[in-house]
């Protein structure tokens, strides 16, 4: 041992083990005989003598080594109260009496606020400032104690610190018995486990929330619609699902950057938030959807107000990186119902009715219906078939020719895609596109369409009958992945050994409204590759002449509904004389659609529309009888009328 205490050595064990030897064998002759008669008779005054001094220093040492020996397990002591006190970890000791008064706590609960006196002071202190929540289980814990075969265990409960915060602790605890096997006392420590629970919970929180914007996810969402569903079933409140995206997201994100994106979302967030009720959820689905969770719902109209409130609020400027950006929403509204299977089947119905929504414009809100309800139900059938289908094989191309008006001569091919359904016959896009736009499977069906109508444009290279150009229809999503089209482009004419400019895509004008400088750029590296781009059903939107001259498209079609009453109502007819003259002045052809009478194609070829496409010159058709076209090159001739060539 150092510091204070004396230094002992092993090597006076034997010394010692000697003198206590002859020291107990003088003491029995003493008493036997009696000392000094012993030592008289023998004669042995000189060896007393010389054993009383060792005597003496025997117990001498021996008081020494107990000293040294007390010493040394008061340095471990004040060693190990020096560690405990200085780390987290609390003792403390309770007396098994009713209340569980504590007789002892480590002098480190002090770093809580409150010292250990006022702990000893006042014995159930303790249990005053543990949770009201956690009370009653600590106090059942305890009282488990006192039962006779009761074991060590633990707890977690937290407690008040000086600072009215909370303190989370772990408490491990053994009961303490006398030789009876009665419990007498509990001893145990306290963990702080307040930074591992909050960690926890900001795990939980983080698997429960949207990173951008704090908002719940997905499947927190799903979550409380199945328990509002629940409810509603056993008679609870009527809600409501509010389906919500932003009208024109993806400009913002390619024009301002994805980090102005990702403000705009914020805030978009905030006011949504700050427009609802408690009661209310708002989830984030992904992207640039939302959701809400409408409670108590009593009619329509309670979610219509809310849908007005909240296009009106996010249709205020926001100031983000010192300009001001815009948002409108595109808003589906499905409220519940007896027949309401599941919250994937009611969240569907909004989604729908958005689509709708977003059909009519945007900017505006649109109920789910019963009618939209048929739609629900063939979309969730359907696009499991789609899946399916690609698989299967189950797709095909139709064409429908594009002639010269003047002479019928066939001038190229717009390939159309159909799906052979096992049990419905044949459809038609209209039937599935909207579901494969809505479940994602766009893009697959546009590659396969690209590919297919690049092997057929080979097969007809050789029997020597292929027309001028295929045009394929591109749709709004693939136009924002044309990088894809692309690449899919130049690997499908590789494969097949075609030309690339065989090729043309029909984008309509819908889709144009919505094209970025991004989008427009990467149309012109299509066009670099001798890709002509068309303008499909102008007329239907309001593409400015902008757009027109920005994406530098070689061909306008004129939506067949304009054509329809051209040579009969007069706004029909200024509608398509304007855009012919419009195709003129930026150097593009002019095609008119849904030609389907002679009178139609007369009117026509006097207003100087030089191409056409309908019925009156044929179906669409498949393979087959399009080749036969081919073959035969040119479709019917037709009269001008000598009264429309001066019209």
């Amino acid at each position: 041992m150092t510091g204070s205490g004396r230094r002992f050595s092993w090597w006076m064990l034997p010394a010692l083990a000697a003198a206590l030897a002859l020291g107990w064998l003088l003491a029995v002759l003493s008493f036997r005989f009696g000392a000094d008669r012993w030592i008289a008779e023998t004669e042995h005054s000189h060896v007393f003598g010389m054993v009383l001094p060792a005597l003496i220093l025997s117990m001498a040492a021996l008081f020494v080594v107990g000293v040294n020996v007390q010493q040394r397990q008061m340095a471990r002591l004040k060693d190990a109260t020096r560690i405990v006190e200085g780390s987290s970890t609390v003792l403390f000791r309770l007396k098994a009496v009713s209340g569980m008064p504590m007789t002892y706590v480590s002098e480190n609960i002090g770093r809580y606020g409150r010292p250990a006196a006022d702990f000893i002071k006042s014995p159930n202190l303790y249990r005053s400032l543990i949770h009201p929540e956690d009370g009653p289980a600590f106090d059942a814990a305890m009282a488990n104690l006192l039962n006779v075969r009761s074991e060590p265990g633990n707890i977690a409960f937290r407690m008040a610190a000086a600072d009215g915060s909370y303190v989370w602790f772990e408490n491990r605890y053994l009961p303490v018995r006398d030789r009876r096997g009665r419990v007498v006392e509990v001893e145990g420590v306290l963990l702080d486990i307040t930074e591992g629970k909050r960690a926890a919970g900001e795990i939980a929180r983080l698997a429960r929330t949207d990173d951008l914007t704090g908002l719940a996810n997905r499947p927190v969402f799903f979550e409380r619609v199945e328990q509002a569903l629940l409810a509603a079933r056993r008679g609870g409140p009527k809600f409501a699902i509010l389906y919500i995206d932003l009208d024109h997201f993806k400009d913002v994100n390619d024009t301002r950057g994805h980090h102005v994106g990702d403000m705009l979302l914020k805030s978009v967030a905030e006011r949504l938030r700050g427009s609802l009720r408690a009661t209310d959820l708002v989830a984030r689905l992904g992207g640039d959807e939302f959701a809400i969770l409408q409670a108590g719902v009593t009619e329509p109209s309670d979610s219509g107000h809310l849908a007005d409130k909240l296009a009106k609020l996010t249709a205020q400027p926001l100031q983000l990186e010192g300009g001001d950006v815009r948002c409108t929403l595109s808003i589906g509204i499905a409220l519940y119902a007896s027949g309401i299977e599941s919250a994937d089947m009611l969240i569907q119905q909004a989604d729908v009715a958005l689509y709708r929504a977003k059909e009519r414009g945007r900017n505006q809100y649109c109920f789910h219906t019963q009618e939209l309800d048929a739609e629900v139900r063939n979309r969730v059938s359907l696009s499991g078939d789609l899946r399916r289908a690609l698989a299967r094989n189950e797709f095909e191309l139709h064409y429908q020719p594009l002639v010269e008006l003047g002479t019928g001569r066939i001038v190229g091919l717009e390939a159309l895609i159909r799906w052979n359904h096992p049990t419905r016959g044949r459809l038609l896009p209209a039937a599935f596109l909207p579901v494969a736009q809505a479940t994602g499977l766009a893009g697959q069906l546009g590659q396969w369409t690209i590919g297919e109508a690049c092997r057929q444009m080979s097969l007809w290279r050789d029997e020597k009958i292929a027309p001028p150009e295929i045009a394929v229809n591109l749709s709004a999503a693939e136009l924002k992945m044309v990088q894809d089209v692309e690449r899919l482009v130049s690997e499908s004419a590789k494969r097949w050994a075609i030309e690339s400019n065989w090729l043309a895509f029909e984008i309509t004008e819908a889709a144009l409204m919505e094209t970025t400088e991004r989008d427009v750029a990467a149309v012109a590296r299509l066009q670099s590759q001798g890709i002509r781009i068309a303008i499909d059903d102008f007329g239907t939107g309001y593409s400015s002449v902008d757009h027109l001259a920005g994406l530098r498209a070689g061909r306008l079609k004129i939506d067949g509904r304009f054509v329809a009453g051209a040579p009969t109502h007069n706004r029909d007819s200024i509608i398509v004389r304007s855009a012919i003259g419009l195709a003129r002045e930026l150097g593009m052809e002019v095609v008119a659609e849904g030609v389907e009478t002679a009178e139609q194609c007369d009117f026509l070829i006097a207003v100087g529309c030089e191409y056409g496409q309908g019925f009156l010159f044929s179906r669409p058709v498949d393979a087959s009888e399009a080749g036969r076209l081919l073959r035969q090159g040119v479709i019917g001739s037709y009269r001008r009328q000598p009264d429309l060539l001066t019209a």
